[in-house]
């Protein structure tokens, strides 16, 4: 299922830019919305596949893309022990999610985080964004990628060895 109506989409920008704080390969895609400038929970977004959440994080109110204040969750949801998927730049969660994350969170100074099990099937709404991209990726933790010449750089972002193309 697409994360989003595909009327609400303007565009959709692919991995392996190198911009703004991106210092190596972009490792997620952007959905961006229709009307970009749009307030926070305008477009819905829905689960690609079935599975299940596995955990939400919530930065908490900071400062965001071109100064606007954020108020973001990131998901993540496994769709197998070694398939993952992510969403990010997500300003609201669907009512059930988000009667299940209050359940369960732990908070960290400004951001919470929560261990979650919570299944989802294909389309099915898990929340909101507005006035920003949906980040969207895809990991496979049996298929690492090659060609890094010092995969050790990455060992505050190991996932990245694990990016997989969304469109296969």
């Amino acid at each position: 299922s697409s994360p989003m109506k595909s009327e609400d989409i303007a565009m959709i920008i692919p991995y392996g830019l190198v911009v703004d704080g991106h210092v190596t390969p972009i490792d997620h895609q952007y959905f961006s919305p229709t009307v970009f400038d749009s307030a926070p929970n305008t477009y819905e977004v829905r689960a690609l596949a079935d599975g299940r959440i596995t955990e939400i994080t919530h930065r908490g109110e900071s400062v965001g893309n071109k100064g606007r204040a954020s108020n973001d969750y990131r998901f993540v949801f496994a769709h197998s022990c070694t398939f993952l998927t992510y969403f990010d730049l997500v300003t609201g969660l669907a009512p059930d999610i988000k009667a299940q994350y209050d359940k369960t969170v732990k908070t960290s100074g400004s951001s919470s985080y929560a261990q979650l099990d919570i299944p989802v099937k294909a389309g099915q709404l898990v929340g909101y964004i507005g006035g920003q991209t949906l980040d969207f990726a895809v990991w496979d933790t049996e298929k690492p990628l090659s060609g890094f010449i010092t995969p050790s750089l990455y060992s505050g972002e190991r996932w990245k060895l694990y990016t997989a193309d969304p469109l296969d």
